[in-house]
């Protein structure tokens, strides 16, 4: 086995610097895809130097980023939308995700670097996708943003030997339908049907009182 070199702190003061760029932004509303941007930037940056320990904490560390931006850029900017927007995305992360975890059973494939029977498919990868294709279809002009900073995360773990190729690509593909149907679904699936029905009413207990 290769042997990883130490992820240095310096790359972790750069994590740091690039969470705290991110939070304390003045006027966040139209800037998450200068985040991302700063975000990939760095995975660029590193790659130069970035060997297979890198590569695997950038994936290890990114994916949580961007999903937790993911779901939270739309509250941020989406308006009296957001919360539903939010709520697709996320049914669209727990359908692939689910899906992917379901494949890890029923196709068990040995990690590159591990003894775990969870290789195919990637569930970093389609979980980003489907973050990406969700909030791409609410803002096609960031979508550049969103699927840069996914595929800067399935390549993360490809290149940090936490998965094969296929994995990957059938991870993206898994996330990118999976995100693309939900934002584009007519109730949404899980999650967001929920919050729409509340929606609705408190809206209509809203108007019972006017």
């Amino acid at each position: 086995m290769e042997k990883w070199p130490h992820f240095g702190p310096f790359w972790c003061r750069i994590a740091v610097l690039s969470c705290t760029l991110i939070t304390t932004m003045p006027n966040p509303l139209h800037r998450v895809p200068r985040a991302l941007t700063l975000a990939i930037t760095i995975g660029i940056a590193a790659s130069g130097q970035a060997q297979v320990k890198t590569w695997h904490n950038i994936g290890e560390i990114g994916g949580p980023i961007l999903w937790v931006v993911g779901l939270g850029s739309s509250l941020v900017q989406d308006g009296s939308q957001g919360l539903e927007h939010s709520a697709r995305t996320l049914d669209g992360m727990i359908v692939s995700g689910g899906l992917a975890e379901l494949i890890h059973f029923a196709v068990p494939e040995r990690r590159p670097y591990g003894t775990t029977l969870d290789s195919f498919p990637s569930g970093h990868t389609t979980l980003s996708f489907a973050v990406a294709a969700a909030q791409s279809h609410y803002h096609p002009k960031q979508a550049p943003f969103w699927y840069a900073a996914a595929g800067l995360i399935g390549y993360a773990r490809f290149a940090g030997h936490d998965h094969y190729l296929q994995d990957v690509l059938v991870g993206a593909g898994l996330g990118y339908a999976g995100g693309q149907l939900s934002a584009s679904s007519r109730h949404g699936w899980i999650v967001a049907p929920m919050v729409e029905n509340r929606h609705v009413s408190l809206m209509l207990g809203f108007s019972k009182t006017l």
